[in-house]
């Protein structure tokens, strides 16, 4: 059984996912972290009714990503890291079928470990993504 401690951080990465789960929410996250800027540019850069705008914008500060300082809005240490993980999950949606192509090759071979490096340096570019999938190789 789950402990309570273990539960309340999942409901917290949970929160986090949730805020940042539709597009205009990860377009307002990006625009944040390039342009600092107030709710009406950020609004009219986005096309966002001040209703949506305002909605995302409290997830966003309660689950701790943004803040406002001076009447602008700016990615909190934690919110870069969330807009990394995005930058992350980015650059494998644009690796997808290489990385299908490696899933496929794995199971039906059974690489040694050595191979296995070999494959995803010759297929996967990302140096961040090649690093992930070596730490959890099964």
């Amino acid at each position: 059984m789950l402990s309570t401690v273990h539960q309340d951080e999942e409901k917290k990465v949970s929160d986090v996912l949730s805020s940042i789960s539709d597009i205009k929410s990860v377009q307002l996250l990006r625009a944040i972290s390039l342009l600092n800027a107030d709710s009406d540019i950020l609004m009219s850069e986005l096309n966002l009714t001040p209703k949506g705008f305002y909605t995302r914008m409290n997830r966003l500060l309660k689950v701790g990503v943004i803040e406002r300082r001076n009447a602008r809005y700016y990615l909190t240490s934690f919110g870069k890291i969330v807009l990394h993980a995005q930058h992350t999950i980015d650059s494998a949606l644009l690796s997808y079928w290489k990385l299908r192509a490696l899933d496929s090759f794995v199971a039906t071979n059974g690489l040694p470990v050595e191979e296995f490096n070999k494959l995803t340096e010759t297929l996967i570019e990302d140096k961040e993504l090649r690093s992930i999938i070596r730490q959890h190789k099964d």
